[in-house]
């Protein structure tokens, strides 16, 4: 991987430099085509790079000398030169002609300039005759050589501040006009004293470029070309996903090339972070740099410059006076060094006169606000989310939030909280956009554990498993006697001591009775008694011998199990990987199938424990060989078994992004699943699609999810019980609803009609059929549209979603204030609840605005306060879209402001008679 200089360009190999230059192209041909058109007999065109630190214009330097040296004619005219440090030793004129000679030296590896330097310094002492001098020896060269001379110099704006006598700089200017020979090239962070006013020395004497911020394009060729130079494909897929996050970064960083650097390596490290997470980490590597500059500030500067700093929009001087307890005058006059030495800049808006004042580089804006001002922090973090939304593709997030809401609210069965989150999960691990992401998911798991409950996957589980068998199969029901029923019933309800003495009674009155040892293991692992419980299950292991009856090799796999369980929960995994490896001498695939299911569903549970204290790879190992003892010839209950596995599996996978993986194993599980199987299995199966669906969503198999979704819909009949039907029509919904987002409305369609049939009162099945024919802009179904969600409405009148897709239904039909009447609906419904739509709201927003209704639209906004915190960019942009004067606003929502203006025009050319409507 070739490394990237991110701080010191002129190490990079010409090469490299320039593969690494993708940005400021036009500005290249522009400064090449200047050079192009100098007079040798005239003075030259000298030109100066601006921008603030890390714009690129040491960068740009090199790369254009580099073109000047690759170029024939430019070549054969001009001679590049460089200066590599910066010029802190330049005091005098002298110091600035005699380092230009130490670099030519460096540019045309010819010691003979600097060796006439070196003499020169020894031989003359006075200041002005030695400048006057070297200045020969540099007219030499070229007169030599027969090429000019093109002096780079870095930091131009301090190297004049270093000069002091302002005599020379007057000197260096007539130097510079009187010898043709010369061509200066400098470069600041911010237009200085001496170029800035009528009468300074270096008044329009440059051909002045400004470095702006790199848009939006620019950013993403500068990543792709990152990626294929260091040849991370994988990143195409973070780039396509990632837009609007992205986007925010790029906005908040002024679009800095630099940070831009920084921000891949973000991204590559971290590609399932946040953009406010990444705009932490980059603040956290920029803070060294940020605070050195600081300090380099005389204490009423740094004073000034720190309320500039926590400040949320630009300032008036006399603002910044009361903030600081500091004079008008102190004010001003810190003011303006702080604007000459490129920390501040001045701004005012179109119809104010008045000059406010703001950071220049923006990003010591963000830094103050995230480490020292706890509204602006909040404020920032509200900024952060609004434009990851508005700019990235995130209308699926409306889904995860309204599931988990009304998961939360107690809507659905207990027993329907974990299908319908367990059936998100997957998508909401992998969206790294999402802002809410790790408290959806922490919310998510703890609602699914508490409708669980004490009934869960937990260790009394291994003995319902052996008496369900035994009983199943009428296999020696002698060993459950009365005592050994009790313990287990003490078992489920974790009163473990009471357990172990039933268990030990048993065992005092029939010594023989392995299954009790096996409960006593069970008892004296909930007491934490690990050895003792080690023992009675080594006890059982050791009882029994691969030749035994069936029934006998349960309790010893049962054992096993366990054992291996407690050896991992004292961090001897690998003990335990060898207990686990001592199963198949027990049971194999020709084994009755009591001891194969009992082989599978303790392994799958062993799994579950291995994945629930993060050690994925046992897990998988287990699941994987759990396996080995199904085959589709099966009984259903031991199939079950088995897709139950598989699912875990999956889930697994999906969560490590091991996508190609989850279809080599999930893709053939359909050959367990019969049209005449329960339900039960049915639903099981239909649950295990989710995680192949994910793996074919990640790898962009959108015609194999479409299949599957089809398929999903064949394991629910409508002779069904009617849970059962409920369930599958919520799930049915939901998938429904990505077909959408994948714009695969005609399978959308399909599947809400299906939900429909299945419980015709699942309101999210008719709002989402309703979305589908609005996404497939079919204009003359508009009114079969509106009964849909108007039928979605009445089945959820606490669903703010219903509402919301009420009131776009309503738009698209031109019943504009209908419209903005179900929207206020469905934000009143959403009072109190923790998410919201935000995405389709604010393009349900912009599309009213654009209407021609900015006047209601800001009044929605009023009269719901939280909306005029989390989209202020958009309350701006309403407001001056009404003819309300805005005040002096931060940069970045500024800026997103005018975006969302550009918006509402755009839209308003396709509103006339049917208005299309933007998902």
């Amino acid at each position: 991987m070739k490394q990237r200089r991110i701080y010191n360009p002129a190490q990079l190999s010409p090469e490299e430099l320039k593969a690494s230059f993708i940005a400021r192209q036009e500005t290249l041909t522009e400064m090449l085509r200047l050079l192009d058109k100098q007079k040798t007999d005239r003075p030259c065109q000298h030109m100066l790079l601006v921008g603030s630190r890390g714009m690129g214009k040491t960068t740009l330097g090199l790369r254009f000398l580099q073109a000047v040296r690759e170029t024939p004619d430019l070549a054969e005219a001009w001679q590049p030169v460089a200066f590599h440090e910066e010029s802190y030793q330049v005091t005098d004129l002298a110091d600035f002609w005699l380092t230009a000679l130490h670099h030519l030296t460096r540019a045309t590896r010819d010691s003979r300039w600097e060796d006439k330097a070196e003499a020169l310094s020894a031989d003359e002492k006075d200041p002005q005759r030695l400048a006057a001098y070297a200045l020969s020896v540099l007219i030499d060269f070229s007169r030599e050589s027969g090429k000019r001379l093109i002096l780079f110099v870095e930091n131009l704006d301090i190297v004049f501040s270093q000069l002091g006598d302002e005599r020379e700089v007057h000197a260096l200017r007539a130097s510079l006009i009187e010898h043709p020979e010369i061509l200066l090239i400098g470069s600041a962070n911010a237009v200085f004293e001496a170029i800035r006013h009528r009468g300074e020395p270096f008044y329009e004497f440059f051909r002045v470029f400004l470095l702006e911020g790199l848009g939006c394009e620019e950013y993403l060729q500068i990543f792709r070309a990152l990626a294929e130079r260091e040849g991370k494909t994988e990143v195409t897929e973070t780039l396509n996903r990632e837009r609007g996050r992205i986007e925010t970064i790029r906005r908040l960083t002024g679009g800095n090339p630099r940070l831009l650097v920084l921000t891949y390596a973000i991204l590559i490290e971290s590609p399932l972070s946040s953009a406010f997470k990444d705009l932490e980490q980059l603040i956290d590597e920029q803070t060294p740099y940020f605070k050195s500059r600081i300090e380099e500030l005389p204490t009423q500067a740094r004073k000034v410059f720190h309320c500039l700093a926590k400040g949320w929009s630009p300032m008036l001087a006399r603002e910044v006076s009361t903030a600081t307890r500091l004079s008008s005058s102190h004010t001003s006059a810190q003011l303006k060094q702080l604007v000459d030495k490129g920390y501040a800049r001045e701004t005012r808006s179109e119809r104010e006169k008045r000059i406010r004042y703001e950071v220049a580089d923006r990003f010591y804006n963000i830094y103050f606000l995230l480490r020292f001002s706890r509204r602006g922090y909040r404020r920032l973090k509200l900024l952060v989310a609004f434009l990851n939304d508005l700019f990235g593709p995130v209308p699926m997030r409306s889904m995860y939030l309204a599931t988990l809401e009304r998961s939360g609210s107690g809507a659905p069965e207990d027993e329907e909280v974990p299908e319908l989150l367990g059936a998100l999960i997957p998508y909401v691990a992998n969206d790294s956009g999402f802002a809410e992401r790790e408290d959806w998911l922490n919310n998510a798991f703890n609602l699914i554990i508490n409708s669980i409950g004490t009934n869960g996957a937990n260790v009394s589980a291994f003995g319902e498993i052996v008496r369900d068998i035994s009983r199943q199969y009428q296999l020696d029901l002698d060993c459950f006697s009365d005592k050994v029923c009790r313990g287990i019933e003490l078992l489920q309800s974790e009163r473990f001591v009471e357990a172990e003495t039933e268990c030990r009674e048993t065992i005092r009155q029939e010594p023989e009775n392995l299954f009790a040892r096996f409960l006593l293991g069970f008892a004296l692992g909930g007491r934490k008694h690990f050895e003792d419980a080690l023992d009675a299950f080594r006890h059982v292991t050791e009882a029994v011998s691969p030749d035994d009856a069936a029934q006998l090799r349960i309790y010893a796999l049962g054992a096993l199990i366990a054992e291996a369980g407690i050896l991992f929960t004292l961090e001897n995994s690998g003990d335990a990987s060898n207990v686990i490896g001592k199963i198949p001498e027990l049971v194999n695939q020709d084994d009755p199938h009591p001891l194969r299911y009992a082989a599978t569903e303790w392994l799958r549970l062993l799994g579950e424990f291995f994945s629930e204290k993060d050690h994925h790879e046992e897990a998988l190992a287990t699941w994987r060989q759990a396996s080995q003892y199904v085959r589709p010839d099966d009984p259903e209950w031991l199939r079950l078994a088995l897709i139950k596995t598989l699912a875990e599996k999956g889930n697994v996978l999906v969560a490590q992004k091991r996508y190609d993986e989850v279809v080599s194993i999930l893709e053939s599980f359909t050959q367990y699943v019969r049209t005449d199987d329960s339900a039960t299995l049915r639903y099981g199966a239909s649950l295990a699609l989710f995680a192949l669906d994910t793996a074919y969503l990640e790898l962009g198999r959108f015609e194999d999810w479409i299949t599957s979704h089809g398929r999903f819909s064949e394991y629910i009949y409508m002779k069904d019980p009617v849970d059962t039907r409920q369930k599958f029509a919520k799930l049915l919904a939901t998938r429904s609803n990505i077909a959408n987002l994948l714009g695969c409305y005609d399978n959308s369609e399909s599947g809400c009609k299906k939900a429909a049939e299945l419980d015709p009162e699942c309101g999210e099945a008719w709002r989402v059929r309703a979305e589908a024919i609005l996404r497939s802009d079919d204009v003359a179904r508009l009114e079969e549209a509106k009964r849909y969600a108007c039928r979605a409405a009445e089945l959820m009148p606490a669903e703010p979603a219903a509402f919301h897709t009420v009131s776009d239904v309503l738009a698209r039909c031109g019943n504009w204030m209908a419209a903005l009447e179900k929207l206020d609906r469905a934000l009143s419904v959403a009072v109190g609840q923790r998410y919201w739509n935000t995405h389709d709201l604010t393009e349900s927003l912009i599309n009213l605005a654009a209407a021609g209704w900015s006047q209601q639209v800001m009044q929605i906004m009023e009269s719901h306060p939280a909306l005029t915190e989390t989209m202020e960019p958009l309350w701006h942009a309403v407001r001056a879209e009404t003819g309300e004067e805005l005040e002096s606003l931060p940069a970045e929502i500024t800026q997103a402001v005018i975006d969302i203006r550009k918006r509402f025009s755009e839209k308003k050319k396709m509103l006339p008679k049917t208005t299309p409507l933007s998902i």
